[in-house]
């Protein structure tokens, strides 16, 4: 074999410029001081911020949102450090889920395998390599201390000399440290199964009344390439209850959404939030008005209850006094009857179940509706005008307690009250409207096709293919049953992507928009895009490896800018120290961009889930950073020449890995130890407060201020576990090659743990539950590195001349493959199905588990048979139709949206069917400034929501054949969340 010889001082100008022999101790503490610098302020900022009641709200998000699955808050920051620690890792999966318990436990592992190594490995490793070749101190430069500038080489393998016997112990480190590994790695494998086991039991979530939505989930598979010939619910359904896979709860196949009822639904919510802000803008311009005139107020004999009179009511002074007395009663009056208006209108859109306008009357609307462009420019406040703050100025006169006065105040101030009401131009007619009747007859319309649509959207029998796609939900009656579906073959079919049948994704989880696409298109769009993503990662090296190389010395020596700016930094000492510091830094800040762009490419493989999704994105983003930060920023110099060795030589890349790839030991110590640093930006997320000061800033109406406050962050695995698992990993790969990494990533894992247990615990929310798989990831990717650890050794031992050493390493890599082959076959699949004998709660002794002969259960058999068959009847007959099931689902809805009463519900917790959202989600009502009440008066109140009543009353009601519920939306009062 034709090898190509790669020596120290043929390849030491090309090799990566932060080689191990350069970078010195003194620059490690410089990184290791900087590192803990960071750590100290973002804790100093976390600790100061929680002491405001903002602070809480940022940082503290699940107290409000979830406070029955949040631990207790603690105050001290040492009270709360201990309390975080002493939560089990049973408690979060209970209260927060698998997918938070299984990150937390990958830093866990982490922890207890760096551990490992700096109390058993490295102690012995370092002296070794420390003491293979005595340094000579007088050379160096800091004569009172000349170790801190000794390089980093010393404490790793590269300073063992060639065809040393001292190689024997790397490799029965080799061994010690891959059979540890492998065993905490099977122990942490079998766990996840027990607890991924428990967690999807039916008892299990009937304890936690948050997770009953589940139980819908693990009951319902997904279907897809459904045959044309059962594209119907009936058929779907009949086809499964044929097969006796089990008892079938119901069953539907997706339609084709209407591209209009897509639009109307997005047009009527932009409609209820510039009403809801006219309104508001009308309540403040009274407010301003009474600021600026309110001596004139207090000069009027009627008080506050008289403005809320009618206009040009007459009225005596004793009945403004008796006014004045009962005004307590009278408020509580009018907040009850607003309550049961309120109750009312709620009830008249859950009775509303039939459809008022036919089909042929809801295509012409809702293509008149969706079609139509707004052409206003919204919202004019009003200034109020000096002229109407003139009127009532006129004294009244002094008047006995019979004399009938005409109220003149009250006439001037519904008429000021009035003329403050916002306008918006608009610019088809060029004139103004009035923006309250404007919106209010614009909802009104939005909400009556809306409903209609929905209702009339499982209408069709079947006639119609084309409304129906190739994908369908079924939900059996038990999760048997849903467990068998997805693991059979269902199809006879020639065509191999018929009845293709897998668990359901949550209902929050579900990408609906992908439900729609063809299987076919989307293997093609899968294949596309991985080529492409390959591609993206290979050419990406070329701009990485060429902006790393500028922070060389060479380089940077090289720079004329910075000797005309910066002349004290060009000498060899800051040099140096840049030369360590940079490369980290550019590593942190290059990498950013990717998880986004590959989250980009994702969005286009048709992943019928987001779940689905994010491990895509957690694939991609890993195999980036790991092939960018191993063979690319550590060895960018020598990237080239990595390359040109493996074209011309392919059977040398054992060689060419072992020359390379430990040059860059000295980088990735300096990458963990400074990788915290990017820990305490995520923990800390100093821009929040900064974001969430704007954002209240623009907040206007009340359900801006509840959106707010209820918003939550999820946590992003794909953005927060790739990067952990690289560091993880390559700490794993340079172990053996230069201990020290050892320490640093210990260190990393211990900062890692708390800092993203804190977050799971009381500040990410998720939105929806991909169930611990992530630990499949996270188990392959170690085994990995455990294999490019034994592989590189092997290649380090052959440049070295150890070819016997080398050769010891074959039955460690054997049976780390053995191992590896042994879990995929064995464990998981069990990550994917529950295995059958764990959906019964019982324990059944089989030793004495009785046995039926032949005869006997004949018998059984045919007195059983036609019992089964009744049940099976009478199943079917109390078996709800979709239509049935759909009206359920919207007053559901309606029932858990609990607008403007308590803290928005996070959408994974709530309780939905496979319905899309777009159909069954609730209609809100207005949310109106609790001020109203105060500032605009009874007769304006009683508008509120009502189809106004001017030239075009009429003609609308007749139009889209409004009932008398439909005339009014209906509206809430709320000031809670300001």
């Amino acid at each position: 074999m034709n090898q190509i010889k790669i020596n120290e001082e043929g390849t030491h100008d090309q090799i990566s410029h932060w080689a191990v022999d350069r970078p010195s101790i003194i620059g490690l503490c410089i990184q290791i001081l900087i590192t803990v610098s960071a750590l100290i302020a973002g804790v100093v900022f976390l600790e100061v911020s929680r002491r405001y009641e903002w602070g809480k709200i940022i940082y503290f998000k699940r107290l409000s949102v979830l406070p029955n699955n949040t631990p207790e808050y603690k105050e001290g920051f040492i009270s709360l450090i201990k309390h975080i620690a002493s939560i089990s890792d049973q408690w979060i999966i209970d209260n927060v889920g698998l997918d938070a318990a299984m990150f937390i436990r990958m830093f866990k592992l982490g922890a207890i395998i760096f551990g490992f190594g700096s109390l058993v490995v490295a102690p012995i490793l370092i002296p070794v390599n420390y003491f293979a070749q005595v340094p000579d101190y007088e050379n160096f430069d800091n004569s009172t201390m000349p170790f801190l500038s000794i390089g980093l080489k010393r404490f790793s393998i590269a300073n063992v000399p060639n065809h040393s016997n001292l190689h024997i112990i790397h490799v029965i480190f080799i061994y010690i440290f891959t059979i540890f590994v492998c065993k905490k790695l099977y122990d942490y494998y079998l766990e996840y199964l027990r607890y991924d086991y428990d967690y999807k039991k039916e008892e299990t979530i009937r304890a936690h009344k948050e997770r009953l939505g589940e139980l819908v989930q693990f009951r319902t598979v997904l279907v897809q390439g459904i045959p044309s010939s059962y594209r119907t619910d009936k058929a779907l359904k009949q086809w499964f209850i044929d097969h006796d896979i089990g008892d079938v709860e119901n069953a539907f196949v997706m339609r084709d959404f209407d591209e209009y009822l897509i639009k109307i639904y997005y047009k009527r919510d932009r409609a209820l939030r510039r009403l809801e802000d006219a309104y508001c803008t009308w309540i403040n311009n009274i407010i301003d008005y009474q600021r600026k005139s309110g001596h004139l107020i207090e000069q009027s004999n009627a008080s506050e209850e008289v403005r809320s009179i009618s206009l040009c009511e007459i009225v005596t002074s004793s009945e403004i006094e008796n006014k004045n007395k009962n005004k307590n009663e009278n408020e509580n009056e009018n907040e009850n009857k607003n309550e049961e208006d309120e109750i009312q209108e709620e009830k008249s859109l859950i009775n509303a179940d039939e459809p008022t306008l036919s089909n042929d009357e809801l295509n012409t609307l809702k293509k008149e509706l969706a079609d139509n462009e707004e052409d206003v420019v919204d919202n004019i406040r009003r200034p109020v005008n000096e002229n109407v703050t003139n009127v009532g100025e006129e004294e009244v006169a002094d008047v006995d307690e019979t004399t009938p006065i005409l109220s003149r105040s009250v006439v001037d101030m519904n008429f000021v009250i009035e003329s403050l009401r916002p306008t918006a131009f608009k610019k088809s007619g060029g004139y103004f409207v009035d923006s309250i009747d404007y919106y209010t007859e614009k909802l009104i319309k939005y909400t009556k096709v809306l409903k209609d649509l929905r209702l009339r959207f499982y209408d069709d029998d079947g006639s119609d293919k084309s409304v129906y796609t190739s994908s369908g939900f079924v939900t059996f009656k038990n999760q048997h049953s849903s467990t068998i579906a997805s693991q059979v073959l269902l199809c006879s079919s020639n065509n191999t992507f018929d009845m293709i049948c897998t668990p359901a994704p949550h209902s929050h989880d579900v990408i609906w928009d992908n439900l729609d696409i063809t299987i076919k298109r989307k293997i093609f769009q899968n294949f596309t895009l991985s080529v492409l993503t390959v591609i993206l990662i290979i050419f990406w090296s070329i701009p990485v490896s060429f902006i790393s190389g500028l922070a060389s010395i060479d380089k940077l020596e090289n720079l004329e800018w910075l000797r005309e700016h910066l002349p004290w930094l060009v000498n060899m000492k800051n040099l140096e120290l840049l030369e360590t510091f940079i490369p980290p830094i550019i590593t942190s800040l290059f990498m950013t961009i990717a998880p986004y762009v590959f989250y980009f490419i994702s969005s286009f493989q048709c992943f019928e889930s987001h779940s689905a999704k994010e491990q895509s994105v957690m694939g991609k983003y890993y195999t980036f950073l790991l092939i960018n930060l191993l063979f690319v920023f550590a060895i960018a110099n020598a990237f080239i020449t990595f390359l040109t060795a493996l074209v011309q030589s392919p059977l040398s890349i054992l060689y060419t890995i072992g020359s390379l790839i430990p040059q860059g030991s000295t980088y990735f110590i300096n990458l963990v130890v400074h990788y915290p640093v990017s820990i305490v930006t995520t923990f800390t997320m100093p821009y929040l407060p900064f974001y969430y000061w704007f954002k209240r800033k623009l907040c206007r109406t009340p359900r801006d201020y509840y959106e707010l406050k209820n918003e939550t962050i999820y946590p992003d695995y794909c953005y927060n576990l790739p990067p952990a698992l690289v560091i993880i990993v390559i700490s794993i790969v340079y172990s053996i090659i230069s201990p020290l990494i050892l320490l640093a990533g210990f260190a990393f894992c211990i900062i890692g743990y708390f800092a993203f247990k804190y977050q799971i615990l009381y500040f990410y929310v998720k939105e929806w539950e991909f169930y611990g798989k992530q630990w499949v990831f996270i188990h392959d990717r170690i085994v990995t590195g455990l294999l490019l650890l034994q592989v590189i050794m092997m290649g380090i031992f052959e440049v070295k001349g150890c070819y016997f050493t080398g050769i010891a390493l074959i039955p460690a890599i054997l049976g780390t493959m053995l191992y590896y082959y042994f879990f995929k076959a064995s464990y998981e699949r069990r990550t994917i199905h529950l295995p059958l004998d764990q959906y019964s709660s019982k324990t059944i002794n089989y030793e004495h588990y009785r046995m039926v002969t032949n005869e006997a259960l004949t018998e059984e058999e045919g007195q059983t048979q036609e019992e089964e068959k009744i049940e099976k009847e009478e199943k079917n007959k109390e078996s709800k139709d979709i239509k049935e099931l759909h009206l359920e689902e919207i007053k559901k809805n309606m029932e858990q949206a609990k607008e403007c009463q308590t803290a928005k519900t996070p959408g994974f917790y709530e309780n939905h069917s496979y319905f899309c959202p777009l159909i069954t989600s609730n209609l809100s009502g207005l949310w109106i400034p609790s001020q109203a009440k105060k500032v605009l008066g009874e007769e304006n109140l009683k508008k509120i929501g009502c189809l106004p009543d001017n030239e075009n009353y009429e003609s609308i009601k007749e139009k889209y054949k409004l009932r008398e519920e439909d005339l009014k939306i209906s509206y809430y009062f709320d000031d809670q969340w300001k």
